[in-house]
């Protein structure tokens, strides 16, 4: 039986303390949907800061993805599900240091973790996963979803997780971007990050 598993990468910001974390603040917040009409994208340097930051290809601070115009137009030549593009529009990112910054603002969200088989802390009285040591996804509910609509897409039950198929991964690997990785969900655990 194929496993999907081996198919599904998570996006981490590389282990360089030269490259800055930013943090992307969406308003109206559109968690769920298409943002459409106006809105505010504020891109900001979070705390700590390097002495000599460099900005690269992406940024994150948390979950959510920042991103570079090299980066857009490397995704911009697929045609991602559930998955949109926003131009920073204020922000000392944006305002004081004149730097052209997106986010990557994915609202496709998939019930597709293994409960049996991953390894969470759930929360009973709130019907929410609280940690995850190590997960996998399950086979059964992702064969169900046409892989067009499954390019990327956060993990419903631990809205953190960003998931993208190889062939994403593979087509971005093409591009000479610089700060990120994908660690494969096949070998995440909660101290990959660090690795």
């Amino acid at each position: 039986m194929e496993d999907l598993n081996n198919e599904y990468y998570m996006l981490y910001p590389d282990n360089n303390p030269n490259y800055p974390m930013i943090i992307a603040s969406l308003r109206p917040n559109s968690i769920e949907s298409y943002v459409t009409g106006k809105y505010n994208l504020a891109i900001l340097r979070d705390d700590p800061m390097p002495k000599k930051p460099q900005y690269v290809d992406y940024h994150s601070s948390g979950s959510t993805p920042v991103i570079s115009k090299k980066f857009v137009d490397a995704l911009s030549e697929l045609n991602i599900y559930g998955a949109q593009i926003l131009k920073g529009t204020s922000g000392d990112v944006i305002e004081e240091l004149n730097l052209d910054y997106y986010m990557l603002h994915v609202f496709n969200f998939i019930n597709a973790m293994d409960m049996n088989i991953s390894k969470i802390d759930y929360d009973d009285i709130l019907d929410t996963v609280d940690s995850v040591e190590s997960y996998r996804l399950d086979n059964e509910k992702l064969k169900k979803i046409p892989l067009e609509k499954r390019l990327i897409f956060i993990l419903d039950e631990y809205p953190v997780f960003y998931l993208f198929h190889k062939s994403v991964v593979d087509h971005l690997d093409t591009f000479d971007l610089k700060g990120h990785r994908f660690i494969p969900v096949t070998k995440w655990n909660d101290n990959a990050h660090f690795n």
